[in-house]
């Protein structure tokens, strides 16, 4: 129960910032990093290093990068391709 209400909770706190990251058009507009809603890291913002800075370091995003998020989030970013999964990422972050 105390999970579920952490991950209600991280919802929440999670809603400025997608908010703020979609309002970022310019690719050096820096992001802000979501909690984890889910997962064993719920409640949780991810380490800096793995989470883009800009808006633009979303598209140099790795496979290897992208995976390491999904182990994060707890969510998976599928795609055919590496900018569907880039993409995805974006649009989780608010930024689509």
């Amino acid at each position: 129960m105390k999970a579920m209400l952490t991950g209600i909770k991280a919802g929440q706190d999670n809603v400025p910032h997608r908010n703020f990251n979609g309002m970022s058009r310019m690719g050096e507009h820096e992001l802000q990093l979501l909690k984890a809603e889910t997962s064993e890291n719920v409640g949780q913002y991810p380490p800096r290093e793995i989470f883009p800075a800009t808006l633009h370091q979303i598209e140099s995003l790795s496979n290897s990068n992208l995976d390491a998020l999904e182990d994060f989030y707890g969510i998976a970013f599928e795609g055919k391709s590496l900018a569907v999964r880039q993409a995805k990422f974006k649009c989780f972050i608010g930024a689509c």
